[in-house]
C-alpha cells in the first residue's frame, strides 16, 4: 500500500490535476484544489495548503490517515 506522502505526491502530480481531500485523523478534511496550493519544505513533516478564500490550512502528515480524490 501507499504511504500517504506517496499518494499526496502522485495527486498533486496528476495530469489533468483533479482536486483531492486530506483526511486527518482528527475527521478534519483539506481539500487541495489546485497542485499550486501546496507548500511545504524539506524534512517533510508537515504542508500548508491554501484556500481559495486565502485561507490556510497547516497539515501535520504524520496525521493524515488517507488521501482521496475530492467528489
Amino acid at each position: 500500500m501507499r504511504s500517504t506522502l506517496q499518494e499526496i505526491r502522485r495527486l498533486s502530480r496528476a495530469e489533468p490535476f483533479e482536486p483531492f481531500v486530506v483526511h486527518l485523523e482528527n475527521d478534519r478534511q483539506v481539500r487541495v484544489a489546485h497542485p499550486e496550493a501546496l507548500a511545504s519544505r524539506r524534512p517533510l513533516r508537515s504542508m500548508a495548503v491554501f484556500q481559495p478564500d486565502d485561507t490556510l490550512d497547516l497539515v501535520d502528515l504524520a496525521l493524515v490517515a488517507r488521501v482521496e480524490p475530492s467528489r
